[in-house]
């Protein structure tokens, strides 16, 4: 059991929170996975690369400084770190429901 100032969280509440972290994580781990196998440098770099895509962090670290070359990049990864940071400006699970397919469903139910 958690308590949070004296207050059981609910399971469902935790639920929640073990999963949109798995989702973030899972997309940092995906996304340095597809730049890495594109070809966009080392993988350091890489996982710094899109850290900064998906926090919203400002420039690039290591070799991607302050320069940000990303115009030297492969379309694919270009492709990627755009993704990566739409899934982060709009959080990972509004474009998971946006891409699904309940969602665009025109006899769908909220309940």
């Amino acid at each position: 059991d958690i308590k949070l100032n004296n207050h059981l969280i609910p399971g469902r509440t935790l639920s929640y929170i073990y999963t949109y972290s798995t989702l973030y994580f899972a997309t940092i781990g995906i996304g340095t996975l597809i730049v890495s196998i594109a070809g966009g440098g080392s993988a350091v770099t890489n996982f710094l690369t899109i850290i900064s895509c998906i926090s919203s962090l400002g420039p690039g670290l290591d070799s991607m400084g302050l320069i940000c070359q990303y115009h030297m990049e492969s379309p694919i990864c270009l492709l990627t770190y755009n993704i990566i940071m739409i899934a982060g400006r709009l959080e990972i699970t509004t474009l998971l429901v946006l891409l699904s397919r309940h969602f665009w469903n025109p006899d769908r139910r909220f309940y």
